[in-house]
């Protein structure tokens, strides 16, 4: 799993996951989160019955646009929730995963 930082000028005014490209997917996509401020973030997927089937990343992010790839490959065709923990809210973004 790779983070890559996006440099641009404007700092986001809420968090969010801004897309998980491509969607669908088969072997990795990746997930576009957006921070106003820096601070600790934690990215997980949960299958549709709500059990976490991967942590995809914790630690500090500066504040900005980071993008977190994902290759999940033991895992089976189906829909995917990522859901973000940041700054005391949770964004949730729907994956689908085609083998």
């Amino acid at each position: 799993m790779t983070v890559t930082d996006q440099k641009v000028d404007l700092i986001p005014d809420d968090y969010a996951i801004a897309g998980v490209y491509p969607n669908p997917f088969n072997a990795m996509t990746a997930i576009r989160c957006e921070l106003p401020e820096r601070g600790l973030v934690r990215l997980s997927a949960y299958d549709v019955k709500g059990r976490l089937v991967d942590d995809l990343f914790a630690g500090t992010l500066d504040a900005g646009r980071h993008s977190i790839n994902w290759s999940p490959a033991s895992l089976s065709s189906g829909v995917y929730l990522i859901r973000m923990e940041a700054g005391g809210v949770v964004r949730m973004a729907r994956g689908v995963m085609v083998r």
